[in-house]
């Protein structure tokens, strides 16, 4: 039975792996079935899921068989999938670390690279919005604050939570972590604004800085 058809009268719960990515390649290529560019996507990520969520279109054509728009497909997919993870926790309140952890987390989960995300708050503890700030390291240096706050004065937001992630795992806070919190504490101070906490997020889990009483 082939993947469509075992789609409709199984369920997409009985296809595997290979099956399902077969579906979203379509036709194949000259000399390559679609089986045979899934399997190979997956012999290139060793079989994880995961890996493919985080490929970027550039890194997806680079498989055998796979052209850039079926990279976008692709790619589209696995960003529908994350988006439809977050409805689950619409417009959660945050009150604890692991609120934070909750609402950001099927942002992190997939990242191989750092990226540093404000969460801006209501005074209800409500996420008003997930700001994206940058992209490929946290430091004091590589964050634009006034991108952070001209945004927390359009949202009317009471207080930010900053989220980075650790992709190695490290469980370490380093002084560059403290020393760009200590800077963004202080513009909150000065601009209004309350600086709930900083964590940071690591594979399975998080680091709070105000549980560590680094805030």
């Amino acid at each position: 039975m082939k993947p469509r058809e075992k789609f409709v009268s199984c369920g997409p719960e009985s296809l595997s792996d290979q099956e399902l990515l077969a579906i979203l390649i379509g036709s194949g290529t000259a000399g390559l079935s679609a089986h045979q560019i899934a399997a190979g996507l997956l012999d290139y990520t060793s079989g994880s899921l995961a890996r493919i969520a985080a490929m970027s279109p550039g890194e997806l054509s680079s498989v055998k068989g796979i052209g850039q728009a079926t990279a976008i497909e692709i790619g589209a997919c696995f960003e529908i999938a994350r988006r439809a993870a977050r409805e689950t926790n619409e417009a959660p309140v945050i009150r604890t670390a692991q609120d934070v952890f909750t609402a950001l987390e099927p942002e992190m989960r997939h990242l191989d690279h750092e990226e540093f995300w404000v969460l801006h708050l209501a005074p209800s503890g409500k996420i008003l919005m997930r700001q994206r700030v940058s992209q490929g390291g946290f430091s004091a240096a590589a964050i634009d604050q006034r991108m952070i706050f001209r945004r927390a004065y359009a949202l009317g937001s009471e207080a930010i939570v900053l989220c980075h992630n650790h992709p190695s795992g490290s469980l370490s806070v380093s002084s560059e972590d403290i020393r760009a919190t200590q800077e963004i504490r202080s513009a909150c101070r000065l601009l209004g604004f309350r600086l709930a906490d900083h964590v940071i997020f690591i594979p399975g889990g998080y680091i709070s800085l105000a549980e560590r009483g680094l805030l």
